[in-house]
């Protein structure tokens, strides 16, 4: 026992406070006769435990590495946030308190749960490859920051700086709230599904070497489409454009993803060739690319042309290749790619009058009775309302009580209706949100009831 204490006093003045305890335990395990014995146990015990408690990470992981976890967890919980906020908000100013701004929240929901569900799919299916910036947040460059601010512009300036008279143009339909929301649906489902199948094969940017397990993949997706990555974002990006209305941004979406498709698909393909040979020459004649209106821009490439797509390639023989541009189509080809591109466009031109319509119930075509004028003008003068204004008791008798203004307007507008009791009473419910917000007032007896800002709510009689 005075071996002990006198180890267990040796081992304190060592300043190791884990140590005493831990060297009692194993002393009390091991203890010999001799002195030298319990030295040389004291001496190996104070040593051990330095070489085993060395902390081993992987350099990347910290924050200034590409694996950064400090990074991934404020982007994961920026996007969270972004879309728990977004999602309410759309939430808010479509069934609380109705406003056309809640397009610009959707879109942005839109692009958290794309933006997101990157990370994910790599973290799952393709962890080689995995880096903070597998978000694509930051490193997709400037072309593709500006698109999606011109978007969220365009959403604002249709709200908040065009006239009232031109709302009934960029107003957005709920078919075209579906069909949009189908569209990023299936892009999204397709892109995810692609990066998922491919696996380790997948990656953000075209490779100039084949890695050693790199294999071709032609199954699932892949069965029906070169690129369904390519195709998957294509269609998911003019989804965000249809369900939000927004009418320039989708135009201008479409021909830009098409030309930079276009251009990434030839120059990736041709390492794809390198890399498989007559296998990914036969897929490619067997499985479309996924790239709409293929024939639409059919430029022809000279002989040993090569698109500069920013990365470096090599040929077969492994010199590096020079960058060349497309040659210049001629005038003829022009034209005859624009009427191709105007043909391929035709079956969507029943979706026109989707995209100039109204909310579902206030469609202007309905009230087909009452003169189409009238119902442009009340249109116009009511599109920040949910419903057309036609109140009942003005529709019979021309107006009630003292004229106001909202008498004279209501009066004048009505007074070309023949009569203006076919109006259907389900298309044209009223509200005078409206016609309040501009200092109208309501007044006079009749159905209905009091609404917000003191407005009575009318109702048009069978």
């Amino acid at each position: 026992m005075a071996r002990l204490s006198a180890s267990r006093s040796a081992t304190r003045s060592n300043g190791n406070a884990t140590a005493p305890a831990l060297g009692q335990r194993v002393g009390a395990e091991n203890m010999k006769d001799d002195e030298s014995s319990g030295a040389e146990s004291e001496f190996d015990w104070n040593s051990r435990p330095k070489e085993r408690n060395v902390p081993t990470f992987d350099p990347s992981l910290l924050p200034s590495g590409s694996r950064s976890l400090t990074a991934i967890a404020l982007q994961a919980f920026s996007l969270g946030f972004v879309l728990a906020a977004c999602i309410l908000s759309t939430i808010y100013w479509t069934y609380i308190q109705p406003h056309p701004i809640w397009r610009f929240p959707a879109f942005f929901a839109c692009l958290s749960i794309f933006h997101f569900l990157e990370f994910y799919t790599t973290a799952a299916y393709n962890l080689p490859a995995l880096r903070a910036s597998s978000f694509l947040l930051y490193n997709n460059g400037w072309a593709y920051n500006v698109a999606h601010g011109m978007a969220a512009t365009e959403i604002l300036v249709s709200v908040f700086v065009l006239p009232t008279s031109f709302q009934q143009f960029l107003v957005v339909s709920p078919w075209t709230i579906v069909l949009g929301i189908i569209m990023v649906v299936v892009g999204q489902g397709f892109r995810s599904v692609a990066m998922a199948q491919a696996g380790t094969n997948f990656n953000h940017l075209p490779q100039r070497h084949k890695k050693d397990d790199h294999v071709l993949v032609t199954k699932g997706v892949y069965k029906w489409f070169r690129h369904p990555s390519y195709f998957g974002f294509f269609w998911w990006a003019l989804g965000t454009q249809v369900l939000v209305g927004n009418k320039v941004c989708l135009l201008g979406y479409a021909g830009v993803l098409w030309h930079f498709f276009w251009k990434r698909i030839i120059a990736e393909e041709k390492s794809l060739v390198r890399f498989f040979g007559q296998d990914y020459q036969n897929f490619k004649k067997t499985t479309p690319s996924g790239i709409p209106f293929r024939l639409c821009c059919n430029w022809h490439l000279k002989p040993n042309t090569h698109i500069n797509t920013g990365i470096e390639r090599r040929d077969l023989e492994g010199s590096q290749l020079s960058y060349h541009s497309l040659s210049p189509p001629s005038l003829t080809q022009i034209i005859t790619n624009l009427f191709t591109v105007m043909r391929a466009f035709l079956p969507l031109l029943p979706l026109l009058p989707l995209t100039l319509a109204t909310k579902a119930g206030d469609t202007l075509g309905q009230c087909a009775d009452v003169n189409p004028d009238v119902l442009n003008a009340i249109g116009i003068f009511c599109s920040g309302s949910d419903h057309i204004v036609v109140p009942s008791t003005y529709a019979k008798n021309g107006g009630y009580g003292g004229p106001t203004k909202q008498d004279c307007v209501l009066t004048d507008l009505l007074g070309a209706c023949s009569p203006p009791q076919w109006v259907p009473k389900q298309y044209c419910m009223t509200q005078f949100e409206q016609l309040c917000a501009e200092g109208y007032e309501s007044r006079g007896a009749g159905q209905g009831t009091w609404g917000k800002n003191g407005c009575q709510i009318w109702t048009i009689e069978p």
